[in-house]
C-alpha cells in the first residue's frame, strides 16, 4: 500500500525516501490504527454515497487463509441511475456459519448499543409507540403513494413495471387449482401487507403494552440526578401491576408515602 501511495504522490515518496529511515510503519500497533483509518474512511463514502436512500444488508460465510469462520457484510441499494449498486462493508469473525449465527452476530453490535447503560427508557418506548403509529399509518395509506414511486421510477428508467389490473394465478395454488387474482391483489396483500403485518406482530410480540408500560414504570426508579425521574402515578401503577405482592392497605398508604419520600430527597437536597 505504501509503495502504491508513494508511486502516486511524490511528496510522500520524497518524505520516505530521503528522511531518516526509523519510521518504517511495521509496528503491528500502527499496522492497526492503519486498518481501522483506512475502514473508517471506506465506510464513511459508502455511507456518504447512499445517503438517504434505503439499502439492504447481505451477509454470508467467508472463511480465511486460517480456516476461521467469518461473516461478509454488503450493502446493496439502487442510485440515481436506477442501477444496482454493491459496496462491501466489512468482515466478522463468527463462531458458526448457520443462518442463525449469522443473524445474532449482525445484531451482537446492535443490542448492546440499545441495551447501553445510558439508555432513556421512556426516551426509547417512546419512540417504539412512534415506530408503530407510523408502521400502523404506512399499512393504510402508503400503498398508493408507493406504488406511484415505484411506476414513476419504472417510466424514468425505462424499467417494465407489471399491470396491475392483469390477473395471475394465485401464488402457492397449482395450476390445476387456478385461483387467479391481480397483480395489484398480490403486490398489495400477500407482500407488502404481509411484510408490515409481519413486523408489527413481532415488535408487539416483543414489546406488548403491558411490558412497555412495566418499563416505563421501573424508569421512575433510577436514582441518576436525584431521582429525577421520579413519578409517584408510575410507581403506584408498577405496584398495582405487582398487585399480589402487597396488600390492600398498602397500596392505599403508597402515594402518600411516596410523596413523602420525594419531599424529604427534595429538603435535604436543598
Amino acid at each position: 500500500m505504501f509503495d502504491w501511495y508513494k508511486d502516486k504522490v511524490p511528496e510522500v515518496n520524497d518524505a520516505y525516501e530521503k528522511g531518516l529511515k526509523n519510521c518504517q510503519m511495521l509496528s503491528h500497533h500502527i499496522k492497526k490504527d492503519l486498518t481501522k483509518a483506512c475502514a473508517e474512511k471506506v465506510t464513511a463514502i459508502i455511507m456518504c454515497e447512499i445517503g438517504n436512500r434505503n439499502f439492504s444488508m447481505l451477509i454470508d460465510e467467508s472463511r480465511d487463509v486460517s480456516i476461521k469462520e467469518q461473516m461478509g457484510v454488503i450493502l446493496r441499494f439502487v442510485n440515481d441511475e436506477g442501477k444496482v449498486m454493491e459496496r462491501f462493508l466489512g468482515l466478522q469473525h463468527i463462531e458458526r456459519c448457520t443462518a442463525i449465527a449469522l443473524k445474532e452476530a449482525l445484531f451482537d453490535d446492535l443490542s448492546r448499543a440499545l441495551q447501553r447503560k445510558d439508555q432513556d427508557i421512556v426516551e426509547a418506548m417512546s419512540l417504539l409507540i412512534d415506530v408503530k403509529e407510523l408502521l400502523q399509518d404506512m399499512r393504510e395509506n402508503g400503498w398508493k403513494p408507493l406504488l406511484n414511486r415505484v411506476i414513476s421510477f419504472g417510466n424514468k428508467h425505462e424499467i417494465k413495471v407489471p399491470k396491475m389490473d392483469k390477473e395471475v394465478n394465485e401464488r402457492g395454488t397449482s395450476t390445476r387449482r387456478r385461483h387467479n387474482v391481480t397483480n395489484k391483489h398480490y403486490y398489495h396483500v400477500e407482500i407488502y401487507l404481509a411484510a408490515i403485518d409481519a413486523i408489527l406482530v413481532e415488535m408487539n410480540h416483543h414489546f406488548s403494552e403491558v411490558s412497555s408500560e412495566l418499563l416505563v414504570c421501573m424508569s421512575s426508579l433510577n436514582p441518576r440526578n436525584s431521582f429525577s425521574n421520579f413519578d409517584v402515578d408510575k410507581l403506584v401503577r408498577l405496584a398495582e401491576i405487582y398487585a399480589e405482592d402487597f396488600l390492600v392497605c398498602d397500596l392505599m398508604l403508597l402515594r402518600t408515602q411516596l410523596g413523602n419520600f420525594i419531599s424529604k430527597i427534595t429538603t435535604h437536597e436543598e
